[in-house]
Formats: C-alpha cells, sequence, structure tokens
C-alpha cells in the first residue's frame, strides 16, 4: 500500500513538473515572437494617390531608394490588376548600380487586385544601410492584359522614372522590411529547442495513460485549434472578409445579395468601407499588430460593398456563423469581435459533427482523426469559411450511413430528418458534393418501413429535393458569378462538344499537378500569404496517414479468420440466398436450375460484400471530377488548354472515401488514435503553426 502511495505522489509530482515545463515553453516562444518582432523595422505605408500606368512590354518603371537599416529581408509592392485576371509575366530586378542582387518573375495572375506582393530576398542584405538601390519592373504583356503599381506623392522625391522619364514628387507604393540577422538566428535556434522539449514533454505525458477513449484524441483537437486561432490573423483565411459581409448580410435580413449594374457584382449596402479597402484596414499580418484595429467598429454610414464570389452562398452554408455573429450584434459592434464569435460558433458546429462521427464511425476512426488535425483542415476550421462544415458534414454523411448498415436498424422519423437535412446544408455549401449523397443507398432496403419500394421513394425525394433547393438558389444568384474573361456558358457547351479533349486536359493537370495538390491538401500552403510549411512536415504526415491505410488493409478483422464472413456478412448473405429461394438442402448436385441460382447468389452478395468500395470509388471520382469541371468552367477562359484556380483544400473530404476503397470493412471498437498518430499531428501543427507565427524568419 505504502509504494503505490509513493508511486502516486511520484507521478503526481512529475506531471506537474512537466505541466510548469510546457508552461515556460509556450510563454518562452512568445516572449521570443515579441523581441523578434522589436527587432523587425517597415517602412512607413505610402498612402496610394495614382498608378505608375499599365506596365506592358514597351514600359521600364525603376524605383531608386536608400536602405534606412541593416538587414533587408523583403520588399513589398502594391499592385492593381484592372479587377481582371491578366495573362502575363512581370519580371522583377534589385539591383545596386549594376550588380544584380537577386530577380523574380511573377506571374500576373496571382496577383491581387489593390494588394501588397511580398518579394522575398534569398538572404538579407547585411550592412546596407544608407546605401542606395534600385527596383527595376517590366513585363511582357500586351496592351489591356497588364498589371500597374499605385504611386504616391512624396514632396522632394525624384527616384522614380517610367521609361527613363522622371516622375518628380512620386514613388511608387512599396514597402521595405528590414531584419537584424542576429536576432533572427538566435530566435530560430532558440525556437527549435523549445520545440523539441514541448513536444517531448507532451508526448511524455500523453504516454503516461493509455488511449481508450476520445479523450485524447479531442484534447489535441482543442489544443491544436487554439494554437491555429492564436496564430492566424483574421481575415488571413482565403475570402473570410467577404464571407463575413455575406453573414452580416444574412444576419440584417438580406437572404438574396442585390447586383450593382454599374460595378457589374453583387454585394449590398454595409456599414463598412468599400471592398478593397475595409479588407486593407482591417487585415494585419501578424497578431503583433492587433492593437492597431481591434477597436474599429462598424459605420453608421453604409455603402454598397461588392462581394460577388460569396453572394453565391445560400444562408444553409452559414447556419453557426449567422448564430454567432447575429449574437454578438446584440452586445457590440467591434467588427473583430464579430468575427470572433462567427468562427467560435463555426467551430463549436463542426467539433459537434465530429463528436457524432466518431460515435458513428464503425471502422476507419484513427484515419479521420489524422484528417481533422491536418494542418489545412485545423486552419479552415476556426475561420469563417464554410469550407470545414462541408468536411465534417460529408464524413458524418458516410459515419451515419455505415452505422446504420452495420446495425440494419429501423429507420425512425428522425433518421429521416438527419439524412434530408445533412443532404441539403452540405449541397447547398457545394453542390459539387452532391454525389456524396450516393451514400445513401449502402442503407439496407429492410432498414426502410416498405424495403425496396421505400428506399426508392426516399432516394427520389432526398434527390428532388436537393435538386431543387440547390439548383434553384443558383439560378437565383448566377448573376453574381462574375469573373473578367471567362464565358462559363461557351466553356460548358465546348465541354460536351469535346469530352475526350476535356478528359485528356484533366488528365495532364493531375499527372502534373497532383503530388503538389496532395501535399496543399494536408497544408503545405497556407492562407492569402502563401506561408509555406516545409516540404517535411507535410510527407511526415502523409506517411503516418499512409501507414494507417497500410493498416487497414492489412488488418485482420474478427470474424474474418481463415475465410469466414463477418456477422454482417452472414446475415447478408443468408438474406440474398432466400431471397433466391435457396435453402440448405433443397437441391443436389446437378439439379438443374442450381448452378444458375448459386451464382446469382454469389454475385449478389459479392455486390453487398463491396457495395461501400464500389461506392466510394463512384464518389470519390465525381466529387473529384465535378470540382475540378466547376472551376475550369468559372475560372478559366475559353478553350484552355490547362485549370486554374484549384486548390489542394478543395479535395480534403475526398480522402475519407478514398480510403474506404482500400480499407477492410468491418466493426472494430478499439479502434483509436494511437500514440504514434498523436505524436505525429501534434508535432506538425506547432511546427505549422511556429511557420505561421515566425514565417519572417
Amino acid at each position: 500500500m505504502g509504494s503505490r502511495i509513493a508511486a502516486f505522489k511520484t507521478a503526481g509530482t512529475a506531471k506537474i513538473l512537466a505541466s510548469l515545463l510546457i508552461i515556460v515553453c509556450v510563454f518562452g516562444v512568445f516572449f521570443i515572437g515579441r523581441i523578434d518582432e522589436k527587432r523587425t523595422y517597415t517602412s512607413p505605408e505610402l498612402a496610394r494617390m495614382d498608378t505608375v500606368g499599365e506596365i506592358d512590354e514597351g514600359m521600364t518603371v525603376v524605383q531608386r531608394f536608400t536602405c534606412t537599416q541593416n538587414g533587408l529581408d523583403r520588399i513589398q509592392l502594391q499592385f492593381a490588376t484592372y479587377a481582371r485576371t491578366n495573362q502575363s509575366k512581370v519580371h522583377i530586378a534589385l539591383r545596386r548600380k549594376k550588380q544584380v542582387i537577386q530577380e523574380w518573375e511573377v506571374e500576373a495572375n496571382q496577383l491581387k487586385d489593390i494588394s501588397y506582393y511580398t518579394l522575398k530576398l534569398d538572404r538579407k542584405l547585411t550592412g546596407c544601410k544608407g546605401k542606395k538601390l534600385n527596383l527595376l519592373i517590366t513585363s511582357d504583356a500586351e496592351p489591356g492584359n497588364g498589371i500597374t503599381i499605385y504611386t504616391s506623392r512624396v514632396e522632394g522625391e525624384s527616384g522614380l522614372k517610367r521609361n527613363a522619364e522622371v516622375m518628380a514628387d512620386t514613388s511608387l507604393c512599396f514597402k521595405a522590411v528590414y531584419r537584424d540577422s542576429l536576432s533572427s538566428l538566435g530566435s530560430r535556434h532558440l525556437f527549435r529547442f523549445l520545440l523539441v522539449v514541448l513536444a517531448a514533454v507532451i508526448v511524455w505525458l500523453l504516454s503516461q495513460r493509455k488511449a481508450d477513449t476520445m479523450l485524447p484524441f479531442f484534447a489535441i483537437w482543442i489544443a491544436m485549434t487554439v494554437l491555429h486561432a492564436a496564430s492566424n490573423p483574421v481575415f488571413d483565411i482565403p475570402d473570410e472578409s467577404n464571407h463575413f459581409m455575406r453573414i452580416y448580410e444574412i444576419t440584417d435580413g438580406h437572404i438574396l445579395s442585390e447586383y450593382s449594374e454599374e460595378l457589374n457584382a453583387g454585394g449590398r449596402e454595409l456599414p463598412f468601407e468599400r471592398s478593397a479597402d475595409f479588407q486593407n484596414q482591417l487585415y494585419v499580418p501578424d497578431w503583433y499588430h492587433y492593437d492597431e484595429v481591434k477597436d474599429q467598429e462598424t459605420l453608421e454610414e453604409r455603402l454598397f460593398i461588392k462581394f460577388s464570389n460569396t453572394a453565391l452562398y445560400s444562408p444553409l452554408s452559414y447556419l453557426p456563423q449567422i448564430a454567432g455573429v447575429g449574437l454578438a450584434r446584440l452586445f457590440t459592434k467591434r467588427i473583430y469581435t464579430l468575427v470572433f464569435w462567427g468562427r467560435l460558433a463555426n467551430w463549436l458546429a463542426i467539433s459537434l459533427l465530429v463528436w457524432f462521427t466518431l460515435k458513428l464511425l464503425p471502422w476507419g476512426k484513427e484515419f479521420y482523426m489524422m484528417v481533422l488535425l491536418a494542418p489545412m483542415n485545423l486552419f479552415e476550421v476556426f475561420s469563417l469559411a464554410p469550407d470545414g462544415l462541408v468536411v465534417a458534414l460529408s464524413a458524418f454523411i458516410m459515419a451515419f450511413v455505415l452505422q446504420i448498415r452495420e446495425t440494419r436498424r429501423k429507420l425512425t422519423a428522425r433518421d429521416y430528418v438527419i439524412l434530408y437535412a445533412a443532404a441539403v446544408v452540405m449541397c447547398s455549401v457545394k453542390i459539387v458534393y452532391l454525389p456524396f449523397c450516393m451514400y445513401y443507398f449502402l442503407i439496407p432496403a429492410d432498414s426502410f418501413r416498405h424495403g425496396w419500394k421505400g428506399k426508392l421513394i426516399h432516394a427520389g425525394i432526398c434527390v428532388a429535393l436537393v435538386g431543387v433547393i440547390s439548383l434553384g438558389w443558383m439560378r437565383m444568384c448566377s448573376q453574381f458569378l462574375v469573373i473578367p474573361g471567362t464565358n462559363p456558358g461557351m466553356q460548358t457547351a465546348w465541354i460536351l462538344s469535346h469530352p475526350f479533349t476535356y478528359l485528356l486536359i484533366l488528365l495532364r493537370y493531375l499527372l502534373e499537378q497532383g503530388g503538389a495538390l496532395m501535399m496543399e491538401c494536408i497544408g503545405s500552403v497556407l492562407g492569402w500569404r502563401n506561408i509555406v510549411v516545409p516540404d517535411t512536415f507535410i510527407l511526415l504526415y502523409l506517411a503516418a496517414m499512409t501507414v494507417l491505410v497500410w493498416k487497414a488493409v492489412s488488418i485482420r478483422v474478427p470474424g474474418r479468420a481463415a475465410g469466414k464472413k463477418g456477422p454482417s456478412e452472414i446475415s447478408i448473405h443468408k438474406k440474398s440466398m432466400q431471397e433466391e429461394g435457396i435453402q440448405k438442402g433443397s437441391a443436389s448436385v446437378g439439379e438443374p436450375g442450381k448452378h444458375s441460382a448459386f451464382a446469382g447468389s454469389t454475385w449478389r452478395s459479392f455486390l453487398d460484400r463491396h457495395s461501400v468500395r464500389l461506392v466510394s470509388l463512384v464518389v470519390a471520382l465525381a466529387v473529384g471530377f465535378l470540382t475540378l469541371t466547376a472551376l475550369y468552367i468559372q475560372w478559366n477562359t475559353p478553350y484552355a488548354l490547362t485549370l486554374d484556380g484549384v486548390q489542394g483544400r478543395y479535395f480534403i473530404a475526398l480522402l475519407m472515401p478514398f480510403f474506404f476503397v482500400i480499407a477492410k470493412g468491418g466493426r472494430r471498437e478499439a479502434e483509436l488514435m494511437s500514440m504514434p498518430s498523436q505524436c505525429c499531428a501534434m508535432l506538425v501543427n506547432i511546427c505549422t503553426c511556429a511557420c505561421i507565427l515566425f514565417r519572417n524568419i
């Protein structure tokens, strides 16, 4: 008894010391960040007043400037695209006298309108204070297909030239970022040391208990979400500012956005600044500058804000966010507070769906946990974007259907409501996810009140309901989809008339970009700022997921040893035999009709045993094809031979269907998140957040 008490006290003391060490490490990390921020200097931002003119192949722009600090690390130029997608290349060179320090080549279609683009130097310029440098900017654009750069009026400035013409009292709108190299080097190594210590302590704590519940996963889920939330500034998620405007519009009681013929865009009069100014005004590159904008409130005056891309979204896409923002509007006008409440409500709804999904999933739980903890998914989950919700909904549908299939229970009125509501909400967010409803056909016919007849009736009702709501909404909002240079009608007609050519375009694109898309799907590139996570971490995460797939393929499911069927398969086989009229001992070898009946029964049994794989394969291929086709129609010029606008995050929801294609089925109650998976998820996400917080290092 005494030895047990002593062991308990020792373990308690060790946990207390470990907890204190974690606190010290966390505070140390943020202390480093504060020191590092103090050692970073950014030149003052210049107010934009005009532009340098369209930069085409006949124009050369030279900006001369003097370094005010040592350690020039990057240069930020404020571009304008004339609200169009330009297909050209911009060449930029940083020079000192005749020496070329570094050159960049930027695709014009990657530039955002009225936004800064960052040019990162491979190596910081040490000892450059007081030295004069030149930025040389050219382009290969044809007239009407080029970009421009904003200019500002600066008294006494004579460093800007356009085609050898001096533009007096004028400067490009640019910012120079300087960093102390010695400080950065020390911060980097100290942070890596603390990171290793923190990961080791977490692993040790988790190893003190068995993972016999979902508690370890949800502890990691909450901790990693909080870490991402603390790392990602507001509006850093793609299109989050436009999502916020759409949500605010709905909380005002407007279901459908307005269309402005003058601006040729969808939007509404809202108490904010103009669209681009609003985002630039509230966007901060990191939380260190949060104090500068945290107190900004909605205005009394309302101006028309355009947000055509999110005006397409149905209010059903934002149900949690609407609740959060609507509640916050009752007691505050602060914009950041409204955004936070919307983010929090969205995360709570997703977490609830995740909990139910893990409860229902008969197998594949650990792989699904790894999908949820992928950096890209966590990056999207705590935001106003509906992408995280649709990923959770698609997995919930799969889990709910598989649970019914495994238990073969009768459907209740509540089940019908859940099935219909999940399908409608999911397809309202992304109509291309409609093939996920094919999982409903996996529900056994005897689970319906009227058997096959009831199954077909409810399938028809579900398809009709989803089709009417989703396609009807798309019909009403089609006018908002305005992208310069595209023609959806012409693209659709061309695809229908040249299907094989289009399939070859898709195949070539996937062969060229498939690997990059998979890396992006896990989280190799994050946010508007294109934060790059080292490939080592992403490959480590992919390796861990591959191991889980291999385990799911090679594992022996209870009841399958020595060629035996599982319990559900035995009942399915018996039922199919009974439907064919074949009972044990009813026929002997050589009796007429035995071979054909047995063959039919075997075929049906084969389909029943592999139906989950077949449906998952069809769903994955169909959703992938529809996603790529929708992007090709909406974002690409007519007859384009490649695809633009494709991002890896669009395919997160397809990871589970592909897993079900490969994995063996069968209920495995004890399948929970293993220690290696926990450690891998935490390590990769901590390093990802470090890349976000210390992206300038």
